[in-house]
């Protein structure tokens, strides 16, 4: 699962080839990547557009709408005591029983960082053991 928002975050637009990625080479085997969308910008939410930057980033996973930020405040930005939240980008491994077992704080993952490969290693990590 991965917040993002559009058109002008530098961490989505960076972000998005690697999670592109990872959905093509890895759909197959069981990785679902969930986008939900929050919007930041000053203008009215309007869906049309929220699909609109999805396409612009090539996203073909699902993708939800958190308009007023409910499911970012519950899962990441109200969790008192869990280290730094300056984030809003962030990401979460969730494993089939639906418990998190990896947390990305944020920011971005760009192709070949340091930070995209060891997504990748915990990724793959879970896929060796569904239902574990």
């Amino acid at each position: 699962m991965r917040w993002w928002t559009a058109p002008d975050c530098p961490f989505c637009a960076a972000s998005a080839p690697t999670l592109n990625d990872l959905d093509r080479r890895y759909r197959d085997q069981g990785l679902t990547i969930v986008g939900f969308y929050h919007h930041k910008a000053d203008s009215p939410l309007d869906p049309a557009a929220v699909e609109r930057h999805a396409a612009r980033f090539g996203f073909r996973f699902p993708l939800a709408i958190d308009a007023e930020w409910k499911t970012l405040h519950r899962w990441w930005l109200d969790q008192a005591g869990e280290g730094d939240r300056k984030w809003t980008s962030v990401s979460f491994l969730i494993d089939a029983r639906g418990i998190v077992r990896y947390i990305h704080p944020g920011g971005r993952y760009a192709p070949g960082e340091s930070e995209a490969r060891a997504l990748e290693e915990r990724i793959l990590e879970l896929l060796k053991r569904p239902g574990d």
